[in-house]
């Protein structure tokens, strides 16, 4: 796992896809890959809103998203205070 995503619940888009909260599509961590200009395999993390009444996220297309997590299950940062 790599360190930059260590602690984050990812929930494969094999095992399932989010649920509408209240008629409300949540919105996502979303962990992606896709072909950059010079055919290249680029991997980055953003966010969306998975649209359960058309089955696709709303920013990314389906076959880029390999796991998402809700925004609300991402652990907060650890911080100092002083």
């Amino acid at each position: 796992e790599n360190k930059k995503t260590q602690g984050i619940p990812w929930v494969s888009v094999k095992e399932r896809m989010p649920e509408d909260d209240g008629g409300f599509s949540p919105l996502c961590l979303v962990y992606y890959t896709y072909t950059g200009g010079y055919g290249q395999s680029i991997t980055s993390i953003g966010y969306d809103w998975w649209d359960s009444d058309k089955d696709e996220w709303t920013k990314h297309d389906n076959s880029e998203v390999t796991h998402w997590c809700y925004m609300d299950d991402i652990p907060a940062p650890v911080t100092q205070e002083n």
